[in-house]
């Protein structure tokens, strides 16, 4: 008798022991969970411009695997917007869901036109990543990570005004970026003398172009604007060259591929324009690893993005700061250099809290993409 009560306190208490052993096991899970700081990334992994998703994708992955131990506290929580308003939506809900975001990545015009004004309503705090210069302008909580389209006419106009052009062309899909920057274009150049004409506007599977080259061959354009999508850049430089049309030719980042400007072919020699800087060990890096240096650009400024949110937030304590203290703590990047070039973080009345990144001027020489001179 004796020794069965005796068993039985001793299983008890061995019951005991176990419970609390996992509660403290589970209470040490917990708070490790709870020490992670998340990003929740909505970008395009499908849809029209799902490579510039996948190349942002690629770009925080490489920063984690070059810095594990900066990492060891942040994780990256991908949704798929499709470069879409409504999915971006979807997207959106499904990490809010979750209930443990930190901070929110929003990649692209229209999906951050979409949630901005979501966010601001929950006072999420979000890196943009949009080109839009207005969009982050009254919402405190919000840091812009990209160079507006403002940034890029600038450059443009600087080009036109060396080369003594009298009048430009502007060939162009009608999608938010190619606007922005059609509508900068036009209001740097109304001092300058240069006519800016918007020739024709296409739809985004558009792929003849023979037509619109035919009814402007025989005006005097200094130079015509190939603001179209990858495959209709290639589409328009080959369809150019065969019908012999050498007008100069300029673009913006999607023109930034070295890839695509091979396809292009000889059609495409001379063309100018502007991308994201990117230095040179790491765009022949990228193309090593990922067989293409398509959207480098985007890579290149996510990878900077991303080693600085784990620098900033990797410490195993900020997933306890409120909104208002993680946008706070960017203020702190004043300068640095990262793979796209020397960034740092500014914020004004007209533009908003934003960092500074580079664009960076280029020309097709031979059939290789190569740095161009501009002057201010």
């Amino acid at each position: 008798m004796h020794t069965k009560i005796y068993v039985t306190r001793s299983l008890t208490a061995l019951c005991t022991f176990s419970l609390i052993l996992f509660a403290r096991f589970l209470a040490v899970a917990q708070d490790n969970q709870a020490r992670v700081f998340r990003v929740g990334a909505i970008v395009p992994l499908t849809g029209p411009v799902a490579d510039y998703g996948v190349a942002v994708k690629n770009g925080f992955e490489l920063a984690k695997s070059d810095h594990p131990a900066t990492f060891k506290n942040v994780e990256i929580v991908y949704q798929d917007s499709s470069y879409d308003g409504k999915t971006a939506v979807n997207a959106f809900n499904a990490l809010f869901a979750r209930g443990d975001i930190n901070l929110y990545y929003v990649w692209g015009v229209t999906p951050n036109e979409t949630l901005l004004p979501i966010l601001a309503a929950r006072s999420l705090p979000v890196i943009s990543e949009t080109t839009i210069k207005a969009s982050i302008v009254g919402k405190p909580l919000a840091v812009r990570a990209a160079p507006t389209g403002e940034m890029t006419a600038r450059e443009l106009t600087s080009h036109f005004v060396k080369q003594g052009y009298r009048s430009i062309g502007v060939l162009m899909v009608d999608i938010p970026y190619y606007r922005d920057i059609y509508e900068a274009l036009k209001f740097q150049l109304a001092s300058t003398g240069v006519q800016l004409d918007l020739i024709d506007t296409f739809a985004t599977d558009a792929s003849d172009f023979k037509t619109v080259i035919a009814r402007i061959r025989s005006k005097s354009y200094g130079a015509i604007g190939v603001f179209l999508l990858n495959d209709q850049v290639v589409t328009y430089y080959r369809q150019a060259f065969a019908l012999k049309f050498g007008t100069p030719t300029f673009g913006a980042s999607i023109h930034d591929s070295q890839e695509l400007i091979t396809r292009a072919g000889p059609g495409a020699e001379g063309a100018f324009f502007v991308g994201h800087d990117v230095v040179p060990n790491f765009r022949d890096r990228w193309l090593s690893l990922f067989k293409d240096d398509a959207r480098v650009g985007n890579g290149a400024n996510a990878f900077d993005t991303a080693v600085m949110i784990g620098e900033l937030f990797g410490d195993g304590r900020s997933s306890k700061l409120s909104a208002s203290e993680v946008v706070a703590r960017f203020a702190s990047i004043t300068k640095r250099n990262g793979v796209s070039g020397a960034f740092g973080y500014v914020e004004t009345q007209d533009a908003g809290k934003h960092f500074d990144l580079p664009l960076s001027a280029k020309v097709v020489r031979q059939g290789r993409i190569e740095p161009a001179v501009v002057t201010p």
